[in-house]
């Protein structure tokens, strides 16, 4: 696994097969080409980050900030430190818990990407959370990853669903908050 873009490129990741699900290449380029030069200067936050690399592919982009949230940060705290990247803030917490934290130190962020295991049964309350807790400043886009659970129909407060992008199995979910 190896960095897309930006002035990280080609630096290779760690990753275990085995633990975690990784954001596909071809899912992390459509990504970053539909938020486009909003990367730039933005803060990030990396829900569910696994390795990070969606995070420090942010990074690499133009991001100022990263905050990953993960319930095991062994392997992008390793990535983070073979880069050794300053603006990549690594919290090991669940992600409802972690909102809630976020929330009352008022951080807020441009940009969110959740990427849950797929069998991860609290979307909605997360998307929930994200609305009630301010997570996301008013513009700000949110995207999901998930595979088939189909939210776009959904109402969640001050979110408005943009569009749903296919790519095989994956799906994105894109949100605006208004």
């Amino acid at each position: 696994m190896i960095v897309l873009s930006g002035i990280y490129k080609s630096k290779k990741l760690e990753f275990k097969s085995s633990l975690i699900r990784p954001t596909s290449s071809k899912v992390k380029e459509a990504l970053f080409s539909i938020i486009g030069d909003t990367i730039n200067g933005s803060h990030f936050l990396d829900l569910f980050c696994g390795t990070g690399a969606v995070g420090i592919e942010a990074l690499s982009r133009g991001a100022s900030e990263v905050v990953g949230i993960d319930l095991n940060i062994n392997i992008a705290s390793k990535n983070i430190k073979t880069l050794g990247l300053n603006s990549f803030k690594l919290y090991r917490n669940d992600s409802l818990r972690a909102l809630d934290v976020l929330s009352k130190r008022k951080i807020n962020f441009d940009l969110i990407f959740i990427d849950p295991p797929y069998d991860y049964p609290e979307y909605k309350a997360l998307l929930l959370s994200i609305s009630k807790f301010d997570i996301l400043k008013t513009g700000g886009k949110l995207f999901v990853e998930m595979d088939s659970i189909d939210l776009a129909d959904e109402k969640f407060n001050s979110l408005k669903h943009i569009k749903t992008y296919g790519y095989g199995q994956t799906k994105i979910l894109y949100f605006i908050k208004e």
